[in-house]
C-alpha cells in the first residue's frame, strides 16, 4: 500500500513549463507521457525517468532533512552531504521497481489556503489493476488474469514557489504526511543498524548497487 501511495504521488508531476504558472496549473500539468514513465516495463527507461521526476517536484537538500528528522544533528557534514546525494536514488530503487499499477488516473482540485505554503485539496479517482496473487508478476497467465477495482483518495499538496515554478514540501493521503511515512520509515532502518550512520549509508549504497546490478541484468 504504502509503495503505491508513493508511486501515486509521482504519477501527477512533470517540470514546470514556465515560472507564471500557478499552482492550480502547475499541478494540473500531468500527462500521458508521464503515466507511460511510471508504467513503464523498461526498469531502466523507469528507474532514471522516475528519479528525474523526483528531481523535479521534490527539493532535494530540504526532504531528505526533514526525512531523518532530529537525526540530522547526529551526522557529520560529510554524513548529511553523502546520504542528500543518496536519498532520492534509494526510495527509486524501494518504490520504483516495478511498472505503477494503475490505469487511469483523474483528480480535481477542490480546496485552496494560500500562505508561505499553498495547500491544494485534491480528490482523486484512479483504476487499480490487481493481478492474481497465485501467479508471478509480469508473466502472460498473470496479465490476462489482472481484474481492476476503482481507487479514491482524498490528498492535500503542500506547495512552495521556487525560480522554476513549485515543489512538493509535503503530501497528506487521507490524513497521512508522506515526510513522517519517510521519517518513520527511515527511523526503523537507522535502528536497525543501531544508529550507526556510517553502517545506514553503506546500506542505502548496497540497496542502489544491488538494484542497478539487477537492472542491468535484466537490459
Amino acid at each position: 500500500m504504502y509503495r503505491f501511495i508513493f508511486v501515486i504521488i509521482l504519477l501527477f508531476f512533470k517540470p514546470a513549463l514556465a515560472k507564471q504558472q500557478t499552482p492550480e496549473q502547475w499541478l494540473y500539468k500531468q500527462g500521458d507521457a508521464l503515466i507511460a514513465a511510471l508504467s513503464n516495463k523498461d526498469d531502466l527507461q523507469r528507474y532514471n525517468q522516475v528519479l528525474a521526476v523526483a528531481e523535479q517536484v521534490f527539493h532535494r537538500n530540504e526532504l531528505s532533512k526533514l526525512s531523518l528528522g532530529k537525526y540530522w544533528q547526529t551526522f557529520s557534514p560529510e554524513e548529511q552531504k553523502k546520504y542528500r546525494s543518496l536519498f532520492f536514488e534509494y526510495f527509486v530503487a524501494e518504490y520504483a521497481k516495478d511498472p505503477i499499477p494503475v490505469q487511469s488516473a483523474k483528480f480535481k482540485i477542490v480546496d485552496k489556503i494560500e500562505g508561505k505554503d499553498i495547500l491544494l485539496k485534491i480528490s482523486l479517482d484512479g483504476t487499480h489493476f490487481v493481478n492474481d496473487p497465485a501467479l508471478k508478476y509480469k508473466t502472460a497467465e498473470a496479465l490476462n488474469k489482472q481484474t481492476t477495482h476503482q481507487v479514491n483518495f482524498e490528498m492535500i499538496f503542500a506547495l512552495r514557489a521556487r525560480n522554476d515554478g513549485y515543489y512538493i514540501r509535503d503530501v497528506q493521503i487521507e490524513g497521512q504526511s508522506m515526510v513522517m511515512f519517510v521519517r518513520n520509515l527511515i527511523e526503523r532502518h537507522l535502528k536497525k543498524v543501531g544508529y550507526m550512520q556510517d553502517q545506514f549509508l553503506e546500506q542505502m549504497e548496497q540497496k542502489i548497487n544491488s538494484r542497478k546490478q539487477q537492472i542491468n541484468k535484466l537490459d
